[in-house]
């Protein structure tokens, strides 16, 4: 499992996922695995949600890697 951080104000979608508010609209959840690429020199993780948040683009979500860190 690794921790996945989001920014997403869908509550039925945190909950149904155990989020934890890691504080300024950010959402820390376990996922079982993320893709680490890297973004302009920058390290970011990938996870693709069957599950995706309603304030979300895509099921596809990016957060920079700091944010886990």
């Amino acid at each position: 499992m690794a921790k996945f951080v989001i920014r997403t104000t869908d509550k039925a979608w945190i909950n149904r996922n155990g989020g934890v508010d890691a504080g300024d609209g950010r959402i820390a959840v376990q996922v079982p695995e993320v893709e680490t690429l890297t973004i302009c020199g920058k390290p970011w993780i990938r996870h693709r949600f069957a599950d995706v948040p309603k304030d979300a683009p895509n099921g596809s979500l990016l957060c920079p890697a700091a944010w886990v860190a």
